[in-house]
Order: C-alpha cells, then structure tokens, then sequence
C-alpha cells in the first residue's frame, strides 16, 4: 500500500508540472559563487592544523590563536571580526604604520588595530600572551568549510586599497549630470567608479550599455559586509563599485593587492612611439607594475569594437601597443589620433585627479630614456 501511495503521489506532482527546480525556489541569488579557502595570505601558506605568529625578531612560532575577536579603526569605521572569519593579520605597518586584516573570503580591511595582546597557546603546551608590538604577521589556519555560508555580492574597492564585497542597501544612487538629476538601481549597474578627490567626477557603466557621468548626490553608502558588520562609507573615499553579484576583480591573494597577473609583462617599461619616427613623442617612463598594485586592467586598457566605438576590457582580451589605434591612419578623432594625445588625455588626466605634482612632464619624461 505505502508503495502504490507514493507512486500516486508523484503521478500526481508530474501531472501539476512539478520539477526540480522547484527545490530552488527561494534559494538565494547572493549564494556563495566560490567555496574554496584563502590558501596563500600576505605572502604565506596557511597551514591546516595550525595557527602562525612571525615575530619581528625573526622567530616564527606555531600553535592557536585564542583571541575570539579582533578590532580595527580604519579612516570610514570601526570594525570586528570574529577569529574564525579571519585568515591574517598584518602588523608590518610600513611607512604609515597602517596595518590590515585579510578576512577568509579574501577581504582587506587596513587601519590601526585595536587588540594590545595576542593570546596564543603553543604547540609544545604553554599558553602565552604577545604584545601586537612584538609581531609581523599572524596566519590562522584553514579551517573546514570556511567559507560556508558567506556570500559574495556586490564588490567594492576604496581609494586606500582595501577592498572588500558586501550588500549595498541604498535603495538608488542620485547621479547629477549637465542635463537631469537620474537615479541609478545597483542591479541595472555594472560599475560606478568615482574618479578623483573632492566631489569625484562619477562614471556609471549600465548593463545594457549605457554611459552616465556626473557627480554622485548621494552622500553616504550604506553596505551590509558579506563577512563583518554594516558600514557607512563616506562617497569620496570609494574607488570603484563592481555592481554585477559574485563578480571579483583580479585579486593577488598571496598579497593581497589588487593586481593583473601577467607573467609576460615587466614591472617598469619605457613606451616609445614607433609611427611617424620624424616626429615622434619623447619616451616616457612607465612603472607597469606599481599601477598594478592599486588599478585593474580596464582602467587603462581597452579595445574597438566593429564600428571603431571603445570597448572595455574583458580578461582575456588581447591587449595591443597603444599606438594601433591610435594613429592618423586609423579613423581617430583628431583628440586622439597620437600616442602622446592618447596617453595625455589618459595618463596625465589621472595624474593631475590624484596629485597635482604628477602632472610634471618630467615625472614621466625622464632624461636619459
């Protein structure tokens, strides 16, 4: 009988159109994309079983980190992160004394941590407590299933360098343009850069193509962390939003900086003009590498499409010398049919939104290239 019942009862679902997909119904579409843990941060391996504290002494010591939580004040918030949902802990500080967490989805968040002690537990038995002062990096362990349950969202990079992804809860952003005040939904977005300091110029990239520009009248944007709390940030201090959900700009996870990965293309170059060599633009030096660390790719480059319009960068896309497009015999307008007036109108245009010095012909070109 119990059989024939449950043979009856799927007859019945097949005859109301009943499929699998109805399990699916009201799953989340901010579900995790990429389950896999942070094996490499700061530069070193994490290990499965252990806890790692480098000392600035040079010892390395192994064992557990048994602090529950850690604080950190960075310039838009004060943060704190569970222990479980950290991977490291930079205490290096540098020339600014600045420090960072790296959380377990690949989070960066810098500023001055507030924790004086670590208390750790050896490997050999002891319990001991550390002065934050007396360490370098702390590395927590891989631990199972890490990543469970974290979603990965909208992604967004700020112009200190941290980067982290989370749940933009503004219901629209008011973008003000020369011709009307539009409101702009995160979900009709691909990207929101805002380029420059002071009330930035902001550039909003839509998914059906369309380009807006102007200036962002929205204040304050309110994110929900996809690991740690929810965070006002001041307009200004955001780089770039990546609005498209689970989207992830290229990371160096072994550092932590956001970086293009190439191993073809060196760390400093000079670029050089090659057409019309009798009257060619001066060399001008270029430290690829260095803008890597705090630019992606289609910042600089991009490409044409079929009817010569510009065309943004997608990973994977062959990236040619400059001057193949921009040439005289290649149908550019007259703005920009040079190397020297392409790379005036890119370069030194960023130059001058981040530092007015930069813009100094001799910062580029150099004697003697």
């Amino acid at each position: 009988m119990l059989k024939i019942f449950l043979i009856l009862i799927g007859l019945s679902l097949i005859s109301l159109g009943f499929n699998s997909s109805v399990f699916s119904q009201g799953t989340s579409t901010e579900a995790p994309q990429n389950l896999s843990s942070l094996s490499v941060v700061l530069d070193l391996e994490r290990a499965s079983n252990m806890d790692i504290l480098l000392l600035r002494n040079g010892d390395q010591l192994t064992g557990t980190i048994l602090n529950e939580t850690f604080n950190i004040r960075t310039s838009y918030s004060q943060l704190h992160f569970n222990n479980k949902t950290i991977a490291g802990i930079d205490l290096e500080g540098g020339t600014n004394n600045i420090e960072s967490i790296i959380t377990v989805n690949n989070n960066k968040f810098s500023g001055f941590l507030d924790d004086a002690i670590f208390v750790f537990k050896l490997q050999t038995g002891p319990t001991i407590k550390i002065r934050r002062e007396k360490i370098l990096k702390a590395i927590f362990r891989v631990r199972e299933s890490e990543r469970q349950g974290i979603p990965q969202r909208r992604f967004i990079i700020l112009k200190n360098g941290d980067f982290f992804s989370g749940k933009i809860q503004n219901g629209n952003l008011i973008i003000s343009t020369t011709y009307a005040e539009l409101p702009v939904t995160i979900d009709d977005a691909d990207s929101i850069r805002l380029i420059g300091n002071d009330n930035p110029l902001t550039k909003v990239k839509m998914l059906n193509g369309d380009m807006l520009q102007g200036v962002l009248k929205t204040e304050d944007i309110n994110i929900s962390l996809d690991v740690g709390p929810n965070i006002q940030i001041y307009k200004d201090k955001i780089d770039i939003i990546y609005c498209r959900k689970g989207y992830v700009p290229n990371i160096d996870t072994t550092s932590n900086k956001r970086t293009a990965v190439s191993s073809n293309i060196s760390a400093d170059m000079v670029l050089k003009s090659t057409i019309n060599p009798a009257n060619k633009a001066k060399p001008a030096y270029f430290p690829h590498k260095k803008h890597q660390d705090f630019l992606t790719c289609n910042e600089c480059h991009h490409g044409k499409d079929s009817s010569d319009k510009k065309l943004a960068y997608t990973h994977g896309m062959k990236i040619e010398k400059c001057e193949f497009c921009h040439n005289k015999n290649a149908g550019m307008s007259k703005k920009l049919f040079t190397f020297k007036l392409a790379a005036h109108a890119s370069c030194k245009a960023c130059h001058k939104s981040k530092r007015k010095e930069l813009s100094k012909c001799t910062v580029c070109h150099q004697k003697n290239l």
